[in-house]
């Protein structure tokens, strides 16, 4: 929980295995200004990853998500860390699990604050490359993941190859 800043202790909203949801008191950096009800979220850190196969084809989502209000998106692989993971760990088994793929190398291109006024954690974003397609050895099921934060959706995705010539 971020409270650098805070003028009071933050009071607690929302505590749940996904997200918590903070209500600070701030003093805006460099003035006078307060406001007291700035609301802060703390939230897993996450991996977003950009997927490049070794025919220079790169690999995304054509995707219907919840928060999508019945629109469709193209998206790249991403997911949660684990705790104790590293996260490229976590953006070589977002790959392997999501995409069926094994990839040469995964190359760190940072480490975001994806709010920097609200927090809502750090995304961390990789470019992998030479990847390869690879039989999966394990389909989870759905008792496999109950319960996890990091849980398979429930909406569409559908994988794509886009290549940029």
């Amino acid at each position: 929980e971020y409270t650098a800043g805070s003028l009071s202790t933050p009071k607690c909203l929302v505590d749940s295995k996904f997200m918590k949801v903070s209500l600070h008191e701030v003093k805006l950096p460099g003035s006078d200004s307060v406001i007291n009800d700035w609301l802060w979220v703390d939230y897993h850190d996450r991996v977003n990853v950009l997927s490049q196969t070794t025919t220079n084809e790169f690999l995304v989502f054509e995707q219907t998500k919840y928060a999508l209000e019945g629109r469709s998106s193209l998206a790249i692989v991403g997911g949660i860390v684990e705790p104790k993971e590293d996260p490229k760990e976590t953006a070589r088994r977002e790959v392997d699990e999501e995409l069926h793929q094994n990839c040469k190398d995964f190359i760190f291109l940072g480490r975001y604050r994806t709010d920097v006024n609200r927090g809502v954690g750090w995304l961390n974003s990789f470019l992998a490359v030479g990847c390869e397609t690879h039989e999966h050895d394990k389909i989870a099921s759905a008792s496999d993941e109950a319960g996890q934060v990091g849980a398979a959706d429930s909406e569409t995705q559908v994988v794509k190859r886009i290549s940029l010539k």
